[in-house]
């Protein structure tokens, strides 16, 4: 991904998905030979991996997850099984990164558990029509390298990437009993420039996802680059600015917590690195 310059917002790799299925029902319509179809397989494989990636999820070999099984036969390698499975990932990633919010959010499953069901339908529906899906994807994962390195716009800022993340775990540092090499972050720089309310603003967009995301894939935290003159007291006023964008304000707060989007948060400092994560206490009542 980083070769191809990065990831994209997840939106749009959802808005893909749907695009990758849609070529494949018109090969199925056109009875298109096995290669092509295999081609499209890939690029269905990979995007929905590259979802699941972007939220630290972690999946299986391509073409492994048909030997679980879950009891489907025949019917889990139709167009019709795997588009309802893409239309769960669609559900959970809408949550997270879009603009609206289901009526029954507790009840979405993960994205890791998403896409492990659609890689399980899309297995079966290679295996169906002899179809090598590793093979597939090792081939088309060369292709893109070769003919599609340019194509892509470089303009997302991806949170599971964000080079903070590395520099902060190069510290060392981390709350008592936490441990920064092996947490599962997602990172963010505050704008050098610009007001607080600016920053704040710049900030907040990701910060709700997190909120959103954290309990059901598991992350562990969200680390801020603030610029290298900040202080204490400006980290703390950040938070406070943070709190005027927050989309679900009146979270029952514990003293030193910071509440943002209905999650209770913890909020350190490690300068220049501000770092949130979810609160111990609130394990029990948000994590599935």
């Amino acid at each position: 991904m980083g070769r191809l310059g990065g990831y994209w917002r997840p939106l749009a790799g959802v808005a893909r998905l749907l695009e990758e299925l849609g070529e494949l029902a018109e090969e199925e319509l056109a009875t298109a030979p096995a290669r092509q179809t295999a081609s499209e397989l890939a690029d269905l494989w990979i995007i929905t991996t590259a979802l699941a990636d972007q939220f630290l999820a972690e999946v299986a070999e391509p073409g492994t997850a048909a030997a679980t099984g879950n009891g489907g036969g025949d019917r889990l390698s139709s167009l019709a099984g795997l588009t309802a499975a893409a239309g769960q990932i669609a559900r959970v990633v809408n949550y997270y990164d879009g603009p609206k919010v289901p009526r029954e959010a507790d009840r979405l499953p993960s994205l890791r558990d998403a896409v492990a069901t659609f890689h399980r339908e899309l297995s079966l529906y290679a295996c169906a029509r002899d179809v090598d899906l590793g093979a597939a994807v090792h081939e088309k994962l060369g292709a893109i390298v070769v003919g599609d390195s340019k194509r892509f716009a470089r303009s997302y800022e991806d949170r599971s990437t964000e080079p903070c993340v590395e520099e902060f775990r190069a510290l060392g540092v981390g709350p008592p009993g936490w441990e920064a090499a092996t947490a599962r972050l997602w990172g963010a720089r505050v704008p050098s420039a610009g007001s607080m309310e600016n920053q704040a603003a710049a900030l907040a967009g990701s910060l709700r996802a997190f909120a959103r995301a954290a309990p059901r894939e598991r992350l562990d935290g969200y680390v801020i680059r603030m610029p290298d003159a900040d202080t204490l007291q400006h980290w703390q006023r950040l938070l406070d600015r943070l709190s005027a964008h927050d989309p679900a304000p009146g979270t029952k707060l514990t003293e030193g917590s910071f509440g943002f989007g209905g999650l209770v948060l913890a909020a350190d400092w490690f300068p220049p690195f501000g770092l949130l994560r979810p609160a111990p206490e609130a394990d029990d009542d948000l994590r599935p």
